[in-house]
């Protein structure tokens, strides 16, 4: 949440040459981080008697000992719902990461960012906050919400919950296709119809990234965890692939217009309806699979 505002008045916009103070920050940041770990942990990373937590390592291999068990039936079921979902995963992060690229464009030079009452312009990586802040106040909220609807027997599986996370995900960019006429016409929005963009995409992402970092840990055999972990966060990383493609159809009337599927993206509203119908028919599409998923799962919640 702190990182963009610092990096906004480091940084400024559009400075290349002061990159070097945002990769020095970033640097400092990783030092006090380590800092902090290092005092901290004989004192709160213990157990219940005040003792180090965790084994030494042992690297001696003993092949008699060696755990090569094959896959029982269930647990293939359970690896397959995690690659299930983490493919779905894609579509949710390839939108979600617009804010980086689009969006910050998009405030840069379509949002009006003066504050006349102090004469000051809100620096466009500013906004960037506004995910992480979203989340320290909305976290609560939602752990609050699966438990309540939990003692009431009406808890919602790992895939509705994903579901649901792509759906308001779709949400926070109609938004932006409503706004998009405005900034179709030439003129610029209000901050507040990004920030409000933002927030329903943290809404999202508390339905998707904590559920499905928890999905992994459940579903996966022991013996693998690890391992799928390392999938989970690749198709994070083919996401971010898939949305520096798609961010380079961000409008820009000096280029020539480009295409997907055959039409034109000429205009915001266009642009913006990509990721509306791509998080939507993935949300339906994962609905529709839920129950089967939920059966795969074999009792896991």
């Amino acid at each position: 949440m702190i990182s963009p505002i610092i990096i906004g008045l480091l940084v400024g916009e559009n400075n290349p040459a002061y990159y070097m103070y945002g990769f020095l920050a970033a640097g400092i940041g990783m030092l006090l981080g380590l800092v902090i770990f290092i005092l901290g942990k004989n004192k709160y990373l213990v157990d219940p008697e005040g003792g180090a937590v965790g084994d030494v390592p042992n690297h001696q291999y003993d092949p008699d000992n060696c755990n090569d068990q094959t896959l029982t039936w269930v647990e293939k079921q359970r690896i397959m719902v995690i690659v299930i979902l983490a493919f779905f995963g894609i579509f949710f992060w390839a939108a979600f990461e617009q804010a980086g690229v689009s969006l910050t464009f998009l405030a840069e030079q379509h949002v009006d960012r003066v504050i006349t009452a102090i004469n000051f312009t809100i620096p466009a990586p500013w906004f960037q906050s506004v995910n992480p802040l979203a989340i320290l106040l909305f976290a609560p909220f939602f752990a609050a919400l699966w438990l309540k609807l939990k003692d009431k027997g009406k808890k919602p599986s790992i895939p509705l919950k994903m579901s649901g996370g792509l759906l308001m995900l779709s949400v926070g960019f109609m938004i932006l296709v409503f706004a998009s006429k405005t900034l179709d016409d030439g003129a610029s929005i209000s901050p507040l119809w990004l920030i409000v963009a933002y927030v329903l995409f943290t809404f999202g992402e508390l339905c998707i990234s904590p559920i499905g970092l928890s999905m992994v840990s459940k579903l996966s055999p022991a013996r693998f965890t690890c391992l799928l972990m390392g999938i989970w966060f690749l198709t994070n990383a083919f996401a971010n692939i898939l949305a520096g493609q798609l961010s380079a159809l961000y409008p820009d009337p000096t280029q020539p217009t480009p295409y997907i599927l055959g039409i034109p993206i000429n205009s915001f509203t266009s642009f913006f309806m990509i990721f509306v119908v791509m998080s939507i028919i993935a949300a339906l599409i994962l609905f529709l699979m839920r129950k089967r998923l939920e059966t795969m799962m074999h009792g896991i919640e």
